[in-house]
């Protein structure tokens, strides 16, 4: 809003400012959101879908799809004191996944973003939720439902947070363009001239001393 300050316009640039203010707080605002409901989905994940339980389903059902034949069982650590994914071996996991085609995903690991957004997105992981027991592979079951719409959720929320924040960029293109044409306007009734003039001093020494005037014409 500096430009309109000095053009004159004040008030449009206290527009400019107070829309800058508001898309960043906004945008601050709804980016929390989106942490607070990432943290949500992520601990109902860790709740309700295990990764030992999608081995097993490996283990039990690979050997049933195309490329699946000749695939070895996922070592499972029989220590239920352990966290599901410290208790499969990733290796054998990725080996089985990389062998069926219809897989089309191999599980990063656990805590990646990429982890928490797979579970929820392809049908392969469906039967690590805990209330899908068996029926079709492309039937997903509620829980993994409910859990891709926390996702979406919090997506929605840092998609408003990127909009506000692409409103503020905007907001500083506009206010450019006014400073730009409201300087020029402001700038038609301004005359700036400049002189310079020689001085004498006592002694015969000479001064250049340079000289302005700025007038504004109402």
């Amino acid at each position: 809003g500096e430009g309109e300050v000095y053009a004159g316009s004040s008030r449009t640039a206290m527009l400019f400012a107070g829309f800058e203010a508001t898309g960043i707080l906004l945008n601050v605002s709804y980016n929390r959101k989106g942490d607070d409901q990432t943290g949500v989905f992520e601990r109902y994940a860790d709740q309700h879908w295990s990764l030992v339980k999608y081995a097993q389903w490996l283990n039990d059902n690979a050997k049933t799809f195309p490329g699946g034949e000749n695939t070895k069982p996922i070592t499972i650590n029989s220590d239920e004191s352990l966290p599901p994914w410290e208790r499969v071996n990733w290796d054998e996991l990725h080996a089985v996944e990389s062998a069926v085609p219809v897989f089309s995903h191999r599980l990063p690991p656990h805590g990646d973003q990429q982890y928490y957004e797979l579970i929820g997105k392809y049908n392969q992981y469906s039967f690590g939720w805990e209330d899908k027991l068996d029926g079709p592979y492309n039937v997903i079951s509620p829980r993994f439902d409910a859990y891709r719409n926390m996702r979406g959720e919090a997506n929605s929320f840092y998609n408003t947070a990127t909009m506000w924040i692409n409103l503020v960029i905007l907001n500083h293109i506009l206010s450019a363009v006014d400073a730009v044409w409201a300087t020029a306007r402001f700038n038609k009734h301004v005359e700036l001239h400049s002189s310079l003039r020689m001085h004498m001093l006592p002694g015969g020494v000479a001064e250049v001393v340079p000289t302005a005037t700025f007038r504004v014409h109402l």
